[in-house]
């Protein structure tokens, strides 16, 4: 099973929160593979990019809603 989900999204976080506690239940009979969502934007302006993005535009995620954390902690969050 996979699922996407982005940390700016507080729906998702919740989500997986909640699939956690029943993955636990599974006890390993389900494959899970947790998938982080990034978008390119090679033709985004520099200062857009230094603010969300990795690799010069290759990975980028939108800011956190509702608040001021960056494109590039969401996607620092995401993989950690």
């Amino acid at each position: 099973m996979e699922v996407w989900y982005t940390s700016s999204d507080d729906r998702a976080m919740f989500f997986l929160k909640r699939l956690g506690s029943l993955l636990n239940r599974l006890n390993g009979k389900v494959n899970f593979k947790p998938r982080s969502v990034s978008y390119p934007c090679p033709q985004c302006d520099t200062d857009f990019k230094k603010k969300n993005c990795f690799g010069q535009g290759k990975y980028c995620a939108y800011e956190k809603s509702a608040s001021i954390v960056p494109g590039k902690d969401v996607l620092a969050e995401d993989i950690l």
